[in-house]
């Protein structure tokens, strides 16, 4: 059996054909391109023509986790910036799930070998894979839609699209300093990969920043599925005392937000609005605007102006959810007033690397 034939067997196990626009909200406006990307002189999207929305666009997408709609705040951000691929743009996306790291490559390759324009990474987890498999198909993009620290070699039809982590994590920090009562703010992390080092960094300057008594404590559960594990973690941080909880987790976040809704604490959802899986729970989230970032991504490749690039897209394309009366108005107008003046450049927040101080 051939390599490419092995590979377009395992696609038709792997891939998960998805209507997206049967489970997706209404369309969404249309966000502007970031206007500078993290590369100098490298933009990400030119700002001359418009994407067609008659130009059809085949992309293969890769989670690595299972039913990403109902999976991280992460992976249910980025499924809102597909359904906008989709729903507003005309591509047609289709996405391979609970894809283990080592069959990445064989998947996306699958993608490739079948014509697809596009393929999209959707973890800085997979950018060793992405790195190899690009300069094998120069002809066709490749893109992490998370952090990657460098461009793959040989090819021009590579890029990234990501947040400024660690100006995430200070967003989370400000809203955890001032929501807690107690001063100890808990973070739980799935596994200890890059960008919960940048991120959690990120929380601690940012609650110091408005709450210089704030205590920070840091685990790690050692996957993103373990439910009962995550319960255990969040419990003990409880019982010393934490209040408010952050968890940058997969599924087994569920286990988080059983233990805040049986201790009566508040957890803080990431990247996406998370009120609808434990409203008992959930305070508010800090939101990571994936439509804007597909946007940009789609714009520079269907217009063509797309170039090789790592795009690091800052507080603009971030925001803090509804918290739909969780907190007096008084503190919550507290948190607004703080975001908003981060945002504006009038709270400076200081850049510290607090890794290794907490990962493994």
């Amino acid at each position: 059996m051939s390599k490419k034939y092995a590979r377009m067997m395992l696609v038709s196990v792997l891939i998960l054909m998805l209507v997206l626009g049967a489970c997706a909200p209404s369309q969404p406006s249309a966000p502007a391109a970031p206007a500078q990307p993290a590369t100098p002189g490298e933009p990400a999207a030119g700002s001359g023509d418009a994407p067609d929305p008659d130009q059809q666009i085949r992309a293969g997408v890769i989670f690595a986790i299972p039913n990403p709609r109902m999976g991280g705040g992460f992976d249910r951000a980025q499924m809102v910036g597909l359904d906008y691929l989709q729903d507003v743009l005309g591509w047609e996306i289709v996405i391979a799930e609970d894809v283990p790291l080592p069959q990445v490559n064989d998947v996306a390759a699958s993608y490739l070998d079948m014509g697809f324009d596009v393929v999209i990474y959707t973890s800085s987890a997979m950018e060793g894979p992405w790195l190899e498999l690009a300069p094998q198909y120069p002809d066709q993009w490749l893109v992490v839609a998370s952090m990657a620290s460098q461009l793959p070699e040989g090819t021009d039809r590579a890029a990234s699209f990501f947040y400024d982590f660690y100006v995430y994590g200070i967003l989370q920090g400000i809203v955890l300093g001032l929501t807690t009562q107690t001063n100890e703010v808990g973070v739980i992390g799935g596994m200890p990969i890059p960008t919960t080092g940048i991120m959690f960094s990120g929380v601690i300057e940012g609650a110091r920043a408005v709450n210089p008594d704030v205590n920070v404590t840091i685990n790690y559960v050692g996957d993103w599925v373990d439910v009962p594990r995550h319960r255990e973690i969040s419990e003990l941080m409880i019982g010393n005392g934490v209040d408010v909880i952050f968890a940058l987790t997969g599924p087994g976040q569920m286990g988080v937000f059983e233990a805040a809704e049986a201790n009566d604490v508040w957890v803080v959802g990431y990247a996406h609005d998370m009120w609808d899986m434990a409203p008992n729970a959930i305070v508010t989230s800090v939101l990571m605007d994936t439509t804007y970032k597909f946007r940009a991504l789609a714009e520079g490749i269907m217009s063509g102006t797309l170039q090789p690039s790592l795009n690091e897209l800052g507080s603009e394309a971030m925001g803090v959810a509804d918290f739909r009366g969780s907190l007096p108005a008084e503190q919550e107008a507290a948190i607004q007033d703080a975001v908003a003046a981060f945002q504006r450049g009038e709270l400076e927040v200081p850049r510290v690397d607090h890794s290794a101080d907490f990962m493994p």
